[in-house]
């Protein structure tokens, strides 16, 4: 059944404003969902940059810190050697000034077994003239 005369006019023009309308409210949705997804990449890039931002300045701030670190045990183990150095030196002197000390009771006991061997010398001369008298 077609539609004639004005009624089929009226009809046609209906359904073709109905396809237009249904035309710009899908473009209209388009555009808001991509408008939507522009704002929302945005806002990710925005935080995806606050995040980066942040991660590089922790990044900084560790690396300070580890540079302070580095410095700090880098002057207490130049101290540890210099207190190891000295230690070593003292040790030497010490067992030198010990080989001296060694050397010289060495000669002592020499000199008190000479003095005992004296002693048992002249006793025995005492003895030997107390015996003839």
């Amino acid at each position: 059944m077609a539609y004639t005369g004005e009624a089929g006019r009226g009809l046609r023009s209906s359904a073709g404003d109905l396809r237009e309308s249904g035309a710009q409210t899908l473009t209209r949705e388009a555009t808001e969902v991509t408008e939507g997804s522009a704002a929302q990449r945005h806002a990710d890039r925005e935080y995806d940059f606050q995040r980066l931002e942040r991660a590089i300045a922790y990044l900084i701030d560790e690396h300070e810190r580890l540079a302070r670190e580095k410095d700090r045990l880098e002057q207490e183990h130049a101290a540890l050697r210099e207190e190891l150095v000295d230690r070593e030196q003292r040790l030497a002197a010490l067992q030198q000034e010990l080989t001296s000390e060694r050397g010289r009771r060495r000669t002592a006991l020499e000199g008190v077994d000479k003095l005992i061997e004296r002693l048992d010398q002249v006793q025995a001369s005492v003895g030997a003239m107390a015996g003839q008298a």
